[in-house]
């Protein structure tokens, strides 16, 4: 990234290992980011973030939660490695009265992992929270890519298979974040257009900051209906957030 070409955006990923550190180049590479900062939002609602760890290795990452004394924690993780993450917390013993789990999506028993029971990664997961996350809207218009949301489904469907092993409810919020970027940029590459060629002075070069920042005004003002629901994007800082919609339940 360092080399070239220039990049003018990135997409953030929710690994925040590698999130925080894209978070860190900003200034220095002069890109716009496009993320949703969880940790962000937890420190601005004065949550204090005692431990961020990648569940590679869920048996290791637990571990070290537990010499943090952690007592809330927030998963992102595959479906299929659910089970095995909560076979390590009832090895572990962080489950219970003195623990709360928020997951960001379900688990199947059919990934069971030997090493536990199915009752005891039942134990360890009852209490747990987990968020449903919204995928396609409902309603039948026409968005920015020409498609309506259940044609969208339709052709994803089509391109993952008929086992649909690689599906994922998250492919279409990425499908829609493509479009906020591809739009954005067209607009900021249009906008600086116009201002080299009406320039009042002659032979205007727009700089690589003003290119950025005319690229972060766009996101910050793009507004158009996607796949999933009508997507606005804006920047509370540097770093782009997008919005969505879930649905919580009790396991």
């Amino acid at each position: 990234m360092w080399a070239g070409p220039q990049y003018p955006l990135v997409f953030g990923g929710v690994c925040p290992f590698v999130t925080v550190l894209i978070a860190r180049a900003l200034p220095a590479l002069d890109l716009v980011q496009m993320k949703v900062d969880l940790i962000r939002q937890l420190l601005k609602a004065e949550v204090q973030v005692v431990s961020t760890q990648s569940f590679s290795d869920a048996c290791s990452s637990l571990r070290t939660m537990k010499k943090s004394d952690v007592r809330i924690i927030i998963g992102q993780f595959e479906e299929e490695s659910a089970a095995e993450v909560f076979c390590c917390v009832y090895r572990l013993n962080l489950f219970g009265s003195q623990y709360q789990w928020i997951l960001s999506a379900g688990w199947r028993l059919q990934d069971l992992v030997t090493r536990c029971t199915e009752a005891g990664v039942l134990t360890a997961a009852n209490g747990s929270i987990r968020l449903q996350t919204g995928s396609l809207s409902n309603t039948n218009t026409l968005g920015i890519s020409e498609r309506t949301p259940l044609e969208y489904r339709d052709v994803y469907l089509r391109q993952v298979g008929q086992d649909q092993s690689g599906a994922n409810a998250l492919h279409a919020f990425a499908y829609d974040a493509v479009w906020v970027a591809a739009k954005a940029f067209t607009r900021a590459m249009e906008a600086v257009k116009y201002r080299e060629k009406y320039s009042v002075q002659p032979n205007v070069t727009v700089s690589d900051e003003d290119i950025l920042k005319t690229l972060l005004e766009a996101v910050k003002r793009l507004q158009f209906d996607g796949v999933t629901s009508q997507t606005t994007s804006y920047f509370p800082q540097v770093e782009s957030h997008g919005v969505g919609q879930g649905k919580a339940k009790l396991a």
